[in-house]
């Protein structure tokens, strides 16, 4: 129960907080409507993943392109 109770906790917290820097942003006068509201912190992650999937689907087109030869 304590565990639903701190995932509970967290979900509010991170909808709070986003509401609330969409609130900043509306104040100040910048869109806010659809876009991310703040930058990712790192994305490593996301660039890593991207350019091995890059890599994945030319190498599946590749042995696509081989096999019909």
């Amino acid at each position: 129960m304590w565990l639903w109770g701190c995932n509970l906790a967290l979900l509010i917290g991170g909808v709070v907080n986003a509401e609330l820097a969409r609130a900043r942003r509306l104040a100040a006068g910048l869109p806010a409507e659809d876009d991310q509201m703040t930058p990712p912190i790192d994305t490593r992650r996301s660039t890593a993943f991207s350019a091995q999937r890059r890599n994945l689907v030319l190498e599946g087109r590749r042995h696509r392109l081989n096999g019909r030869r």
